[in-house]
């Protein structure tokens, strides 16, 4: 027993550890990103502070950009008066622009014609009123005016270019200078980019970047070495959400990255950390947290055999052979000697509950038989694992009798009677299950409840209560004259079946009259009339009958739900194979006439005439008397002399 109890205690730590462990990782790893998650999110936050600052500093420099045209227009007048040889060729024009860092310069006479710049092809313009030089109109008249204005570039129609205009101090003409927008403030918006990554701190285990979100290109980052490159191909740019962190993992270079992206507007911010530093961290706290388990479970388990080899072990011993006895039946006191005060108390415990549970059902069993009430008991206690019975249970099974009823072998037999019973179920709501014996069949009322640690089956006979109900049953339900339901009956059974949409598939309600009934009973008498009826309903009897409930309402009316079909096609056959069948089919009425049957027919279909099973029933109903009325009128254009005085 101790090697048992060693072996389990050292598979018990094993189990511990490799649960413990792999939480542990799972735990530590999900605080590592909830960690990596939380410092990206306060970077990312730090980097729009200073991007909203870097952004209303470009809005001052957009503003300024129109002072700095104008100041350009001005230097560029100035060096035009001073040395006008600049202007002579296109190319010495050019070399002046460059030097001012703009891109074009143009030259207007005092009439405001166009001779010379760094564009050839506008040679010879005029403003007034050219389209895109039409703002330097009104500097004709008032020679005090300095203009500015965004507008297409006269070199290329595709760009907007910032054009500023002055006059020359000798009032000679007008210098107009232009400068594209987009490259100066690129070259400053890269400035500012550079000066944000500059204020962002230096992390060892990873680099922060700033992406262009719309080409994927490195506009600034803490590592230069991947300014302009394109990370398209190393990074999934589309998992970037606005304003919301999401966490990827790539492999970059042979090594496992984490990286954090979050979009904000044009840019995607991106903090990577180098997944070995992560494990490697991990890996240490593991590593402590192993040793400090594998030290407890050693002391932990040294210190249980030690108690069990002193207190327990050999009197654990005697008290299994004991408890192995009352398994194989026995119900006597265990007496066995401990020196364990929590044993000895175990054990007298044990013993009274032994006398209490034999003690309790001999006197229940003695009650039970002396009263003469026919009741039988199975007892199955889970605790002792020990069953009990009374005699009524033999005969109420219909089991053979035995000497010794508490016997296991006979209890046994008691207990896989009852789980075979159990499979066959009259009603289930009433707890009735079937016997079949000797060719004759029994019902009983067996129910099973819980009391403490035990398990208590208690049963009766109640065949001739069943046999009594059914027939109740069956003249509450059935018609006696057609042998089908009757109106409330079916009522009750479409209700039950509308009720459950699935098992109903394809339907349809028929409504049926009799023709000719009074016809015959006036003729040939009710009980005549009353054979025409039971044929039309042997006739319906014979249609579908796994998918159909036939009923007679009263009087010559009949009813028909036809049900389960799994297509409308299938529903349409089992309804013309009854239409054809009408007329043709014949009854014997009396003892010398046969005269054929003739009803009315009217059907609504399930889903398409309605959902509703009255509804339905009104529906067919119409149609019936439609169809009877139809009838009666080709009767009329087409009267037909039978061959016999019945019809």
């Amino acid at each position: 027993m101790r090697k048992k109890i060693t072996q389990l205690l050292f598979v018990v730590v094993i189990i511990f550890l490799l649960f413990i462990l792999p939480t542990n990782y799972a735990f530590k790893v999900s605080i590592s990103y909830d960690e990596i998650e939380r410092y990206a999110d306060m970077l990312f936050w730090q980097i729009d502070q200073l991007m909203e600052h870097s952004k209303q500093d470009m809005e001052y420099t957009k503003k300024d950009f129109e002072k700095e045209c104008i100041k350009n227009a001005k230097i560029a007048a100035k060096i035009i008066e001073d040395r006008p040889e600049v202007m002579q060729a296109p190319e010495k024009a050019r070399e002046l622009a460059k030097l001012m860092d703009i891109d074009e310069i143009h030259c207007f006479d005092s009439q405001g014609n166009l001779y010379a710049g760094t564009n050839i092809d506008s040679y010879g313009s005029s403003f007034p009123p050219g389209a895109q030089m039409e703002y330097l109109a009104p500097m004709l008249e008032d020679h005090s005016l300095e203009l500015c204005q965004q507008r297409m570039s006269s070199t290329d129609n595709k760009k907007i270019m910032q054009y500023a205009a002055v006059w020359r101090e000798d009032g000679k003409g007008i210098v107009e200078i232009g400068a594209y927008p987009e490259r100066v403030l690129n070259v400053i918006e890269r400035r500012m980019l550079d000066s944000v990554m500059a204020l962002i701190p230096q992390n060892t285990r990873g680099n922060t970047y700033l992406i262009q979100a719309q080409t994927g290109v490195v506009l600034a980052s803490t590592n230069k070495t991947y300014i302009g490159e394109n990370v398209c191909k190393v990074i999934d740019l589309a998992k970037a959400k606005e304003d919301s962190i999401t966490i990827d993992e790539i492999y970059y270079e042979r090594q496992k990255v984490t990286v954090v992206l979050r979009k904000s507007g044009e840019y995607i911010y991106i903090n990577t950390h180098n997944f070995r530093y992560i494990m490697q961290t991990l890996l240490l706290d593991t590593v402590v947290l192993l040793s400090y388990l594998v030290l407890l479970s050693v002391v932990t388990v040294t210190f249980i055999l030690f108690y069990m080899d002193k207190k327990l072990v050999r009197s654990l011993e005697d008290i299994v052979a004991e408890l192995n006895k009352i398994e194989e039946g026995s119900i006597e006191n265990i007496a066995v000697k401990t020196n364990v005060p929590e044993l000895e108390v175990l054990l007298y415990y044990i013993n009274k509950m032994l006398q209490s549970v034999l003690s309790s059902f001999q006197k229940f069993s003695m009650i039970i038989e002396k009263s003469n009430i026919p009741i039988g008991i199975y007892e199955y206690n889970v605790f002792y694992n020990k069953a009990f019975t009374n005699k009524n249970v033999f005969d109420i099974l219909r089991m053979e009798e035995v000497e010794d009823q508490q016997s296991t072998e006979s209890l046994l037999r008691v207990g896989e009677r009852i789980l075979k019973i159990r499979e066959n179920v009259q009603n289930l709501e009433e707890k009735i299950y079937r016997i079949e014996e000797g060719g004759q069949v029994y019902y009983i009322r067996l129910e099973e409840f819980c009391y403490g640690q035990s398990n208590i089956f208690w049963m009766m006979d109640v065949s001739q209560w069943w046999d009594r109900m059914e027939l109740l049953k069956s003249q509450r339900d059935i018609d006696v004259l057609t042998n089908l339901y009757n109106r409330r009956a079916f009522y009750e059974l479409i209700e039950t079946l509308f009720e459950q949409p699935d098992n109903l598939k394809h339907a349809a309600v028929v409504m049926i009259d009799a023709d000719k009934l009074k016809y015959i009973n006036d003729v040939y008498g009710h009980q005549q009339g009353d054979q025409y009826l039971a044929g039309i309903a042997a006739l319906l009897t014979r249609i579908e009958t796994n998918h159909s409930i036939c009923a007679r309402l009263g009087g010559d009316e009949f009813t028909m739900l036809l049900y389960g079909y799994d297509s409308q096609e299938a529903l349409q056959t089992a309804i013309l194979s009854l239409l054809e069948q009408r007329d043709h089919a014949l009854v014997q009425i009396g003892d010398e006439v046969r005269m054929q049957l003739q009803f009315s027919i009217g059907y609504a279909c399930y889903r398409k005439d309605g959902i509703d099973w009255q509804q339905l029933i009104h529906c067919a109903d119409e149609r019936m008397y439609a169809d009877k009325k139809q009838r009666k009128m080709q009767a009329k254009q087409n009267p037909q002399v039978p061959e016999n005085p019945t019809e």
